[in-house]
């Protein structure tokens, strides 16, 4: 570990002089690869940088709440962000908390309320309870309250639905009393043990345990000696007891923390901590730990925020994924980067799970910790797909050509996730060019049926030659007033020998015969020009239409048509618009 020398001018070091130093050392080593990883990201726009500010996930509402903290210009502000799990979205309130750092706040989730406590302004601590729904700031005026303080930490006990504060620094010193919050009123606790007072400390709450976990914090420095800590207490709504902790992150201050309730774990990250002496050195650190309720935990990412402190860490419990933001570094830079940890990407499923064996279907792939375009890649059966879109749990994939049922893998900086034959490649084409079957917007219904049956791809309806194939279109139960298109496709040794021939079916807008040896899709019929209303009364004719194949020369052979429906909203041909009903596959047999 590097570090470089500062020397106090004042036997005293105080906190002021603390949050000023501007030389650092870095801890750093080679680890093993870790389980748990973070990614960076570089979301447009974003909070200014800065350091003393805190984040709480709404779980209500899905999203994570930052306020307030020291800008990257120097200046205190009470700016509320909100980040959706792919953006940051700055919110503008008539009222908010006024400008403050090292203040905490954590998300009530009995009553849907981030709730805010203190801080540090220009003219000294705050004691000040302010709840924010989602919309509205709102001061609460409890009949009593902790003093006024910052470097405090809070944590939401979602067992007994208490906020937890403990310790801080107000106008007589470090403190360390506790405190809980239940929605109205601040109670003041008295247990039989409880840590030293000090600030700057990390707490959350570890609901698979029912626990609230204390880690570190820092009591100033008293001539050349400087009281830095890494114990871990939990407190059970009762009482503090301190955890026997043979391995243990190092001494530290002002480090991220949160409940990765995925894993049931504690996470910490970062900090800093001052060596005492003639010669005070200051060291920031980067170091992610995790504690499970019985050890501390080293993890070993491959990649990791660079040292930093003063900076606050929120777990998004729906998509288990950490969010980490801002901070302080070494050379007094306020950070303004966008880090999330998590697990490996997952994918659970895609949809459809088959398609053409030409490629160009639109897959979707669902799970979680997606990440973006650039960092994603889609294999089928070893061949590219073309990554069109990526949210956190979904995205949107072009298939490669291929054949048979392969293995579907996909791959970002998290590491890489095969769904093992998780896509068939089947044929007669029975996909249309905006979409795959029973994929899109809208429906999952089947609304089309050919001589009665609903078909599907893994199933072969049967007509002879000279016999009528009867078409139904019943109106889907969502989209009783719809445009809509059917499309076929006709696959035989000679395409040539077979002549669909029309019978009531209106606008014939296909050629025939159908011609070329690889399927193509032409649409047999649409109803654009009538009331727009599924049905048999709205279609070209009534009873509902057929067509009759005749076979005109060559020799007696099977040909297979694939018959579906495209069901439009509006007409506009989009694939957002456009929902692909089931498809019936024919074996026209001599």
């Amino acid at each position: 570990m590097a570090a470089t020398g500062f020397l106090a001018s004042s036997p005293i070091l105080s906190r002021s002089l603390v949050r000023t130093i501007l030389v650092a050392g870095m801890a750093s080593a080679p680890f093993a690869h870790a389980q748990l990883g973070w990614f960076q990201l570089d979301p447009a726009p974003r909070p200014p940088g800065r350091n003393g500010h805190q984040m709480a996930f709404d779980s209500a509402r899905g999203r994570t709440i930052l306020f307030g903290g020291r800008d990257d210009q120097g200046n205190v502000v009470q700016d509320t962000w909100e980040w959706d799990g792919s953006a940051w979205f700055p919110l503008f309130t008539a009222v908010a908390p006024s400008p403050r750092e090292s203040f905490a706040m954590v998300f009530d989730a009995a009553r849907n309320q981030t709730v805010l406590f203190g801080g540090i302004d220009a003219f000294g601590p705050l004691g000040d309870t302010w709840e924010w729904d989602g919309q509205f700031w709102t001061l609460q005026m409890p009949a009593s309250s902790p003093s006024p303080r910052s470097g405090h930490a809070m944590a939401y006990d979602s067992v007994r639905q208490r906020v937890v504060l403990f310790g801080g620094m107000d106008t007589s010193g470090f403190t360390g009393d506790t405190w809980e919050w239940d929605g109205t009123n601040w109670l003041r606790r008295s247990p039989a043990s409880s840590p030293s007072p000090r600030e700057d400390h990390a707490m959350a709450f570890d609901s698979t345990r029912a626990r609230t976990v204390l880690f570190g914090g820092e009591a100033g420095c008293v001539m050349y000696t400087c009281n830095w800590m890494n114990d871990t207490w939990e407190w059970d709504g009762s009482n503090w007891v301190q955890a026997a902790t043979p391995t243990a992150p190092g001494v530290r201050s002002k480090a991220a923390v949160a409940f990765d309730s995925l894993h049931g774990n504690v996470i910490l990250f970062g900090g800093f901590w001052v060596q005492g002496g003639p010669v005070f050195r200051i060291f920031y650190l980067s170091d992610t730990w995790t504690w499970n309720g019985t050890a501390w935990t080293l993890l070993t990412p491959a990649r990791s925020p660079s040292a930093r402190a003063n900076m606050p860490l929120a777990f998004d419990a729906a998509s288990g994924v950490g969010l980490l933001f801002g901070g302080t570094d070494a050379m007094a830079n306020t950070l303004a980067e966008t880090w999330t940890l998590s697990s490996p990407s997952d994918v659970t499923g895609l949809a459809p799970a088959s398609g053409t064996e030409s490629g160009g279907d639109r897959v979707q792939l669902f799970g979680a910790r997606f990440t973006s375009v650039a960092d994603s890649s889609v294999t089928f059966g070893g061949s590219p797909g073309v990554v069109v879109d990526v949210a956190p749990a979904r995205m949107i994939v072009r298939t490669p050509p291929g054949t048979s049922t392969v293995d579907v893998t996909m791959a970002n900086s998290y590491g890489s996730t095969t769904i093992t034959s998780g896509f068939t490649y089947v044929s007669p084409v029975i996909a249309a060019r905006l979409g795959n079957v029973n994929a899109g917007i809208g429906d999952r219904e089947n609304p089309l049926r050919v001589n009665g049956n609903v078909g599907d791809i893994n199933r072969e309806a049967t007509v002879q030659v000279h016999h009528s194939i009867s078409i139904d279109v019943n109106p889907p139960s969502s989209l009783a007033s719809a445009r809509f298109v059917l499309y076929a496709w006709l696959v035989a040794a000679d395409a040539s020998t077979l002549t669909p021939l029309p019978r009531g079916l209106g606008a014939m807008i296909c050629p025939t015969p159908f011609a070329g040896s690889v399927p193509q899709p032409r649409a047999v019929w649409n109803n654009f020009g009538h009331a727009g209303v599924l049905g048999v009364p709205n279609l070209p004719s009534s009873p509902a239409p057929s067509i009759v194949f005749t076979r005109a020369t060559g020799a007696p052979r099977p040909a297979i048509v694939s018959l579906q429906g495209l069901i439009q909203d509006d007409g506009s041909l989009t694939a957002d618009r456009v929902s692909v009903t089931n498809a019936i596959v024919l074996r026209i047999v001599p």
